[in-house]
Parts: C-alpha cells; structure tokens; sequence
C-alpha cells in the first residue's frame, strides 16, 4: 500500500478541552499569541464540555457562557479554522435527543432502549448511554441536522469523532447500523469532509475512515500517569505505525510532563 502523495500536508490542529475548566478568555488570548509564534497551525478544536449533555451536541452547556459559536467564530476571525468534537451515534439517559426520540436508539430483545452497559462499556461519564440506531430515518435526520447546523452555521471545518465504539453495538433494524449513519456525517461534514476520528480505528465507519488523506484517527488509548499504560500506549503506537500517511493520520496519545 502506498504512503499518500499529500503526506506532507498533515493539518495541525490545536485541541481545547473544557472538561479542565478552560475559559473563552483564556482560548483568545492564547490564540493571540499562538498566531504569531506558531505559523504552522490550521485548525482550533473545541473538545468535549462545550454541550449541554452527551447527545445534545446542538445545546451549548454552561462552557464559554453557553455561547460557544461566538468563540468559533473568534477562532475564524484570528485567521484560524474552527473545528469541534462530537460524539455522534451516543446519548445519555437525560438527553434531549433521548427523552423525546427514544425510537430513534438500537433496543434490547423486548424492544426497549439498550443500555450499553449491558453489553460493553458504559461510557466514560454521564452513562449508561445508548447508541442511535443508524437505520431509522429520524436518527439519520437528526445526524444530518447535526453536522449541516455545524458547517454551515457554526462555520466548523473539521471534526473529532468520538465514541464512534458505541455505533458497532448490536440491535440495528436492518444490517450495518453504523456505516448507515456514517453517510450523512460525510454527506454534511462538508466538501471534502475532514474528519479526525477517536480510538480504535478498526471500528471506526468505514465511509469516514480509508484512504482520506485529511483525517485522522488516534492509534493508541487513552495516556495515564502509570509506567504499565505508558508501554501498552507505545506498543500500540509502534503496531500501528504502517497505518500513518497510507490509511490515515495517526494520532498518537502523548503525555506532557510538566516543567516543574
């Protein structure tokens, strides 16, 4: 398999996380130093905590005084691409999404919303969640509505999916619940889309996934501050290596030491 001819135009994206209290203020002046001293930079990515609650990715939270398209659009103004993160086929129990649209999620043998919980991981925070159940037309809507509200309005160029794990669980209507809800994600994400997609990658949708030289898509799991997670995350880096520049960008997780 060949090395991609664009390889040497790996976007740069600079990741903000505001699950660590991360204010606009501090996002803008960091931007404004950023634009002078880091020619290279392409796209600013705002990460989970922006929503209001996991599947109501449309509901900006108490982030950024709830207005998070006014920093996008700050981000867009610095000369800046704006990029958002997004856990599209999940949702958790108090959702908007689920509370009205409960049959729009994969259910269990009696027809009721499965929990994920009850057959793999229940999710990071806020779960049990539940996986849309990418066969139904208002769930396929819904995406669509998502990530067209989020390119043509919000301005968003560039997008991390996350928990794309969940869209693989069992229970669709029909067959391949995720790769039919992966259509209107790159359908809408924009032309072409680009997309930076969470681990693993052998479960990611495969009409987001090979051969597009924009994406990315993360080749180790999450870093942690333990010897035994530091060699499973280079192992599995190193396993992974070939991928880079032939499938996709990898993203590696790194970890930072601090200076003190």
């Amino acid at each position: 398999m060949r090395r991609s001819a664009s390889a040497a135009r790996r976007p740069a994206v600079l990741v903000v996380w505001l699950r660590s209290n991360v204010t606009a203020q501090q996002v803008l002046d960091n931007l404004d130093v950023i634009a002078g001293s880091v020619p290279g930079l392409k796209y600013v990515q705002i990460d989970d905590g922006y929503q209001r609650a996991m599947g109501d990715w449309l509901d900006t939270g108490a982030a950024f005084g709830g207005n998070v398209r006014t920093v996008l659009a700050e981000i867009r103004r610095r000369g800046f691409e704006p990029a958002i993160w997004v856990a599209p086929f999940v949702a958790e129990q108090q959702s908007a999404v689920f509370q009205q649209h409960p049959e729009w999620f994969i259910t269990d043998a009696a027809g009721a919303p499965l929990r994920s919980d009850r057959v793999t991981f229940g999710g990071w925070r806020r779960g049990p969640w539940y996986a849309l159940d990418g066969t139904h037309p208002g769930a396929q809507d819904h995406l669509v509505r998502v990530f067209k509200t989020m390119r043509e309005e919000w301005g968003c160029t560039y997008f991390k999916l996350d928990a794309n794990f969940w869209g693989a669980m069992h229970g669709g209507r029909f067959t391949m619940p995720r790769r039919r809800a992966s259509k209107p994600i790159a359908r809408h994400a924009g032309d072409p889309p680009r997309l930076r997609r969470q681990f693993p990658a052998w479960l990611q949708p495969p009409d987001l996934a090979v051969g597009r030289a924009d994406h990315g898509s993360r080749s180790s799991n999450d870093i942690k501050r333990t010897w035994d997670r530091i060699a499973t995350t280079a192992r599995q880096n190193l396993s992974r290596n070939w991928q880079n520049g032939r499938l996709w960008w990898n993203d590696p997780m790194r970890w930072c030491l601090p200076a003190t």
